[in-house]
């Protein structure tokens, strides 16, 4: 499911290269079957999935170095789905899945309903509040209609504001301090 998506999801910004950029590539796509594009354009669509751009470049400078000559500084919608597994996975949040899921790269619903009561501390979860979990972080279109949690749709949600420990009552600014520090009662003593 994982791979379908990213590579369904580089094609589209590959396709969305302007024509020019298309012509440049002929030979590139004659050899290899598959669109490309240059290394500036995959840093820029790897970016728009929240991967940094100088960890982005130093693994397609990696994967470069692997290419023959005659088609080096393009790259493949599988070199892009390489670098983006490779940076977006973060081995203790696959360990959790994995732990947590029924011999799948994904959860269920029931394995997500297990883990969030087990690690997560919540009580009386319900198979819509998994659904809904779901609905809102899983990028895959066909795992959301599934009901699944990928390995990126739980990183999301992991990483996400529902999963802070940090109150979010407390975002809000409560005081206005706009005055000079002077002009507020700071409590001291000796021994701080």
């Amino acid at each position: 499911m994982r791979d379908k998506w990213l590579r369904d999801a580089f094609a589209v910004g590959l396709s969305s290269t302007s024509e020019s950029e298309q012509v440049n590539h002929n030979e590139y796509q004659t050899l290899s079957g598959k669109n490309s594009i240059d290394e500036e354009e995959a840093v820029r669509l790897l970016g728009d999935y929240g991967i940094s751009g100088d960890k982005a470049k130093l693994r397609l400078q990696e994967i470069q170095t692997r290419k023959p000559d005659d088609v080096r500084g393009l790259f493949s919608p599988e070199d892009l789905v390489d670098v983006f597994k490779k940076l977006s996975t973060r081995p203790e949040i696959y360990h959790l899945l994995v732990r947590y899921s029924r011999n799948q790269d994904f959860l269920s619903t029931e394995d997500f309903t297990l883990f969030l009561e087990a690690e997560q501390g919540m009580s009386k979860v319900t198979h819509e509040k998994c659904l809904e979990i779901i609905q809102k972080f899983e990028p895959s279109t066909e795992a959301r209609l599934l009901g699944h949690l990928g390995i990126d749709g739980f990183t999301n949600y992991l990483l996400s504001s529902e999963c802070d420990i940090f109150n979010e009552n407390n975002r809000s600014i409560c005081h206005e301090m706009d005055h000079p520090l002077s002009h507020y009662f700071i409590a001291t003593s000796h021994n701080t």
